[in-house]
């Protein structure tokens, strides 16, 4: 297959897969019963309970030899370590508890300054890769020799196995390479380099799969690579960004990194043809290593201050950890199946763990919901609706968000492969005609879409902006939204999502004020936590669309006394959490007659309840807008706490007073907190600068497409 064959797809779409295996395990010649409904819904309904931020804690410290080590490596699931020191020696050790030494060679002259030291991710076999070219594979339990490959005579750069151990690669300094089994007698794959006198650089070799391999080097300011396939190069990959930083094998797939953008390339088979797809990401501080789980689902990415959580088919961020300052100051080593980072430190190693889910619950979630969607279970979905029902934690970080309106978000976005919008509404539709006893849920969502599809007609102007026609298309579907969801308000139990509906189509069909009452009584005595239906409320009271001046304020006020408490207060701020994307925060008082203070003081409260990031830093954003210091301290420490920082990509202002008080909850020495505070501002800029360019590049999009459609609309002369 030549170079001309090699098709590439390059756009950024989303696939997402299930995280988890539902199927128990059964007897081998016996197959496994499918899951029950309810126990499919019982997994996937789990995600609603929000995880604590992960965080990364000191473990232990494991002292090893007498003298530094030259290089060492560690099994996927931490429990043994290969290490070779500046005398040396070679040891392989159980490190599952206290380090016990499993076999050492004494005087090993495999072990040289330069000496590269792999195992494989089982553990069963250790490779040496020397600075004359020869690769040594060693038996892990034994450490006995198997075999000695001696294709390469110059000193080797990059040496290592496949994720599934079936496979070895090393490259030498001016990228002479091989592929091939680590005990193999056949023949031994070997890619020509460059010349000796080109000196390249960053000279890498990795190998993904069974059947594929890659490399790639810099001479001079050219990236020169081979991709191949089946012991055949096949041609190079060309991607978005002109050189690579970082290239790092998993199982079936290949992260690449360039500065702040990265790209998950995975090569695939398709009708007998070699397809190569890249998906595309960024982040704001730059990856400066990529560590995969042995299946594939997982990436991490070591950037500066923060490790990074990515979905390992195409790279979608999922959670971020902050570093440890002893961590952001050094180099490490990641095993994500085992949740470990090691670093490297005199005659030993120290360990540090990640404690909590490295992935938040809700991006979890994604996975489960989506793979329902992809089956159309739709039984199930009705399922975990019952089971969210009147769950108020906010979910997703966002502040008008429960899980229940997370998964009718999902559902609104969701289509088959080259399915439309109304095909998919269709299939919606045909649940709730064939299910009439269990599509309460169903018939929710399509009111919600209805909703979409009448926002849409309407434009996002001012009433005196809409045309006859918007408006004509906004109320068709009103109508529309209002006889899908009517019926659910005749049965017995009625889900708190169905009173937010209620309230939109009072707001939007112009109810009288007894109607909406009677829904919001019943919404509170149901689910009076249940801040959704009280927001919408609020947010309908405001004088553009009707209200009188103080109705806002004046209901959120009696809503928070008549429940009373801590939750009234609580109640008050998520109430302003919504109003605030109406009204700027600093106009609630004179605008609304709503206490920027009682906010405060509930989202405080719902921050000591909810481990939510994005309300944290919100709370910190808007306390040091009324210069609330001891909201800001008690931030800062809920923040320091989970060992993270506050996000420069949330809020902005008031940063040299929110980093004495952050500095002051780390505890942290004047020099560490001046690097840290470098380190910060650097970030704060950076991300200052992208959203700059972000709206640049979208003003300058929406101004050559005005330009476009002026041209077409022009008379032709």
């Amino acid at each position: 297959m030549g170079a001309s064959s090699l098709r590439r797809f390059l756009s950024p779409a989303i696939a997402i897969s299930l995280f988890f295996s539902l199927a128990s395990v059964g007897h081998a010649d016996v197959a496994a019963a499918p899951p029950t409904a309810e126990t499919l819904a019982e997994q996937a309904a789990a995600y609603a309970e929000r995880t604590a931020p992960a965080r990364i804690v000191f473990s232990r410290k494991l002292d090893l030899f007498d003298s530094d080590l030259v290089d060492w490596d560690l099994s996927a699931d931490g429990t043994r370590l290969i290490a070779g020191e500046a005398r040396q020696r070679l040891a392989m050790w159980d490190v599952s508890g206290e380090p016990r030494s499993i076999w050492t060679h004494k005087s090993s002259q495999l072990v040289q300054r330069d000496s590269i030291i792999k195992i494989s991710h089982d553990g069963s076999q250790v490779l040496i890769a020397s600075p004359q070219g020869e690769v040594v594979i060693l038996d892990g339990a034994s450490g006995k020799t198997l075999y000695t490959h001696r294709a390469l005579t110059r000193p080797v750069k990059d040496a290592g196995f496949s994720t599934d151990g079936k496979r070895i690669y090393a490259v030498d300094d001016v990228g002479n390479s091989f592929v091939t089994s680590p005990t193999s007698d056949g023949e031994v794959d070997v890619a020509v380099g460059v010349e000796p006198n080109a000196k390249p650089t960053n000279v890498r070799l990795s190998v993904a799969g069974d059947r594929f391999w890659w490399k790639s080097m810099d001479v001079g300011k050219e990236l020169k690579q081979w991709f191949a396939f089946d012991r055949r190069v096949v041609g190079p990959i060309q991607l978005r960004f002109p050189q690579h930083e970082i290239v790092v094998a998993g199982p079936k797939q290949w992260f690449v990194g360039y500065r702040g953008e990265y790209a998950i390339v995975t090569p695939t088979l398709e009708g007998g043809l070699l397809q190569v797809h890249a998906k595309y990401a960024e982040v704001i501080d730059s990856p400066m290593e990529a560590y995969f789980t042995s299946d594939g689902s997982y990436v991490w990415l070591r950037a500066r201050l923060v490790l990074h959580v990515c979905e390992g088919k195409v790279g979608r961020r999922m959670g971020k950890i902050a570093l440890p300052v002893e961590l952001a100051t050094s180099e490490f080593r990641c095993y994500p199946d085992a949740n470990l980072i090691c670093k490297s430190i005199p005659q030993g190693l120290e360990l540090w763990k990640v404690e909590g889910e490295p992935a938040p619950s809700h991006e979890t979630a994604i996975f489960a919901i989506s793979k329902l969607l992809d089956e159309q279970r739709f039984d199930v979905i009705e399922l975990v609706a019952k089971k969210w029902d009147g769950i108020a934690d906010n979910f997703g970080n966002r502040e008008h968000e429960t899980p229940t309106s997370f998964l009718m978000q999902m559902m609104q976005a969701h289509q088959l492969p080259n399915e439309t919008e109304a095909e998919r509404n269709a299939r919606y539709e045909k649940w709730i005609e064939e299910n009439p006893e269990n599509c309460q849920f169903m018939r929710i969502l399509m009111g919600r879409i209805y909703l979409a599809a009448g926002y849409r007609a309407r434009g996002g102007g001012f009433a005196n902006t809409v045309t006859e026609q918007g408006w004509k298309d906004f109320y068709q579907n009103m109508a529309k939204m209002w006889k899908v969801i009517e019926p659910v308000y005749d049965q017995e139990e009625v889900l708190a999502e169905a009173y937010v509906s209620a309230v939109i189509a009072g707001k939007n069909l112009q109810w009288e004020r007894a109607a909406v009452n009677e829904y919001l009584r019943k919404a509170f005595a149901k689910s009076p936590n249940y801040h959704r239906t009280f927001a919408e409320e609020a947010v309908a009271r405001l004088p553009r669309w009707g209200g009188a001046p103080g109705d806002t304020g004046e209901f959120a006020e009696k809503l928070a006394n008549k429940i009373g408490g801590d939750d009234g207060d609580i109640m008050y701020a998520q109430i302003g959490r919504h109003l605030i994307n109406f009204v700027k925060f600093e106009n609630l008082p004179t605008e609304v007659g709503f206490s920027q203070e009682r906010m405060v003081r509930g989202m405080m409260l719902l921050s000591e309840r909810q481990s939510d990031t994005y309300l944290w830093n919100q709370t910190l954003l808007l306390a040091a807008r009324i210069e609330d210091e001891e909201a800001i301290e008690s931030i800062c420490q809920l923040l320091s706490d989970a060992k993270l920082q506050p996000s420069p990509e949330v809020w902005f202002g008031k940063y040299e007073q929110v980093d004495q008080l952050y500095a002051k909850s780390l505890g942290l020495t004047p020099e560490e907190r001046s690097t840290l505070e470098g380190e910060w501002k650097r970030l704060r800029d950076m991300a200052m600068f992208r959203i700059t360019v972000d709206r640049e590049v979208r003003r300058q999009g929406a101004l050559k497409m005005r330009q476009a459609k002026e041209k077409a609309d022009a008379p032709m002369e």
